[in-house]
């Protein structure tokens, strides 16, 4: 995955779409998941773990793209 950083801006989490991409408090890259029943609503694209990010943390919209080849 190329990600590209150009201008970010700050979203509250819950405004996020399933499936935006986004850099959370700590700066790691996250997808925005449906929330499981165990809480998970996150997956960090750096290693495809799952975490909680809190729906009224602001976060940094990412616009990225996916290059299969």
């Amino acid at each position: 995955m190329v990600i590209v950083n150009k201008s970010l801006s700050k979203i509250a989490f819950v405004e996020l779409a399933c499936g935006d991409v986004f850099k959370d408090k700590y700066g790691n890259i996250c997808l925005k998941t449906e929330t499981t029943d165990c809480g998970v609503n996150t997956v960090r694209l750096s290693d495809g773990s799952y975490d909680y990010t809190s729906s009224e943390e602001d976060v940094d919209i990412v616009k990225c793209q996916l290059v299969i080849e």
